[in-house]
């Protein structure tokens, strides 16, 4: 019977760890101390258990190394053998704990693995790693932890930790009914992990077939009189020189140097591959004759300050998202030096050109200003006839993803130069259609998006679900409790009175041999 919510129940009992400890030499301690170096390491032989070897529940073998058995022989006090519960001591992943798999005969460890050896006759592995698992020892152990400069605990704690002990055959019943269950919402995380990559696939697909023309493939059948891409390249031309002839005349006036003429830029010798088809009245056209502008931040990395202009690089911008927190700054004179010769406003492209996030682009929609890092390219497109949205969501295509992949350079660290991202091919539909392709993607990404929101809420309700049912199995309310079954006090008591006399049994046969 449970007297209380927060209680357990009366054929429960609460006690130290190291009262269900075996009888062993060293039932609770850790690994070697520095008598096992890196130099002993072998590709086969007694496994040697290191803290990136355990998860939370979960024990892998990937990354694990050997040592010899006479290494191991060496050091009897870090042995393991299966069913050892593991526990990560120190350092950001202090908590995390599983137990020796059978397969594993006999084993070594680190001094940065606790272990426990339990005694079987009052308890199992997997109840006292279950317990290890709730909040309870991962909140004990960083409150013990936040008594040192490096997070950690040590062997005496751990001895001290308190474990509610069920009677042996309740055990057995919740242990069964937390396997099940558990295993029901691994299967669920599972289910759910494949989602994200479904609603990527089919973001990709949307892009694809807008980039193609697919998507708006009925929509031309009833709108066929509209301009083809060619008349609409050509108005784009001729605007580009009559707003470079402007703002000529413009900087002549005022002093300035003129702005750089574009058609000036080396191009790209890249030979085009085959690109997708695309409707016949559109056309392939480089970037760079779409736009303004295709340039870069400043090479040259500025002193940050702790307040100034904000400052925006590759870790930024993700596909259709500038994320301006965790951002630096710099100061007004820096930020007028980089923005004389790139300088970001609203309706603008960022993409990233460098590392391993290379190739997302976002538009600009923030409400201040800001500079840009090398590791970001500033596409200023051509808006009244070449939107932003448009050029957005055809940069964020796997068309130009692909062209990006096949010209990127850099040795370890990719690195796209503007010289290729100018020469990307982009398709060009007519303005009327460009209206239509994002109206119609905008839409399917909301219905991808609500999507991913209930995701999200199923993911956070399943995280939650494995602490409740814990929870709930530690409380004793998983499985009703049996009258019959001999209470874990009688219990703990009998298996001490077993070790008594075993103990005083011992010490008569030594006396005797003595004699």
């Amino acid at each position: 019977m449970v007297t209380a919510m927060n209680e357990i129940p009366s054929s429960w009992i609460r006690t130290e760890l190291e009262n269900i400890a075996a009888d062993t030499d060293y039932p609770i301690g850790d690994g070697d101390h520095g008598q096992i170096k890196p130099s002993d390491y072998k590709t086969e032989g007694i496994p040697y258990i290191r803290v990136g070897d355990i998860g939370w529940g979960s024990f892998t073998k990937d990354k694990m190394v050997y040592i010899s058995k006479s290494t191991h022989l060496n050091n009897q006090k870090s042995k393991l053998v299966p069913g050892d519960i593991l526990i990560a001591k120190t350092g950001a992943t202090i908590g995390k704990c599983c137990i020796v798999p059978n397969e594993i005969a006999e084993a070594n460890t680190t001094s940065s693995v606790g272990k426990v050896t339990i005694n079987k006759k009052m308890t199992f592995p997997k109840w006292i790693l279950y317990y290890f698992l709730t909040r309870e020892l991962y909140d004990y152990l960083w409150s013990i932890s936040e008594r040192t400069a490096q997070p950690g605990f040590n062997n005496r704690d751990l001895k001290k930790f308190i474990i509610p002990l069920a009677p042996i055959k309740e055990q057995e019943r919740i242990l069964k009914k937390l396997d099940k269950l558990l295993t029901q919402v691994d299967e669920s995380k599972r289910r759910l992990e494949k989602i994200p990559v479904v609603i990527k696939r089919f973001r990709q697909s949307v892009l694809n077939a807008a980039v193609t023309g697919e998507l708006t493939k009925d929509w031309r059948e009833k709108n066929f009189d509209t301009e083809n891409g060619e008349q609409l390249y050509e108005k784009i031309q001729n605007h580009i020189d009559e707003w470079y002839q402007k703002e000529s005349q413009i900087a002549l006036k005022q002093g300035k140097r003129k702005p750089k003429n574009q058609r000036s830029n080396p191009k790209a010798r890249y030979i085009v591959e085959e690109l997708s088809g695309i409707p016949s009245n559109w056309k392939y056209s480089r970037l760079e004759d779409l736009c303004y502008l295709v340039s870069d931040g400043t090479h040259k990395t500025p002193i940050y300050l702790s307040e100034g202009k904000k400052f925006l690089s590759v870790k930024n911008v993700r596909p259709f998202r500038i994320f301006d927190t965790d951002i630096k700054y710099i100061s007004n004179e820096e930020y007028d030096f980089i923005n004389a010769r790139c300088n970001p406003e609203k309706g603008d492209i960022l993409y990233t050109k460098v590392g391993a996030t290379y190739g997302y682009a976002a538009k600009v929609n923030l409400d201040y200003p800001f500079s840009i890092f090398v590791s970001l390219a500033l596409i200023k497109p051509v808006k009244e006839f070449f939107t932003s949205d448009y050029c957005e969501l055809v940069m964020n295509s796997e068309l130009v993803f692909q062209q990006a992949r096949s010209r990127i350079s850099g040795i370890g660290t990719p690195d796209l130069h503007l010289i290729e991202i100018r020469d990307f091919r982009i398709p060009l539909p007519p303005q009327k259609e460009q209206a239509e392709i994002v109206k119609r993607v905008e839409s399917l990404f909301k219905k991808s998006d609500e999507i991913e929101e209930r995701y999200k809420k199923a993911k956070a309700y399943i995280d939650k679900l494995t602490q409740s049912i814990l929870a709930k199995a530690f409380r004793g309310e998983l499985v009703p409790q049996d009258p019959n079954d001999e209470p874990a006090e009688k219990l703990l008591e009998r298996v001490r009175d077993e070790k008594e006399k075993l103990g005083s049994t011992k010490r008569k046969i030594k006396k005797q041999f003595e004699e």
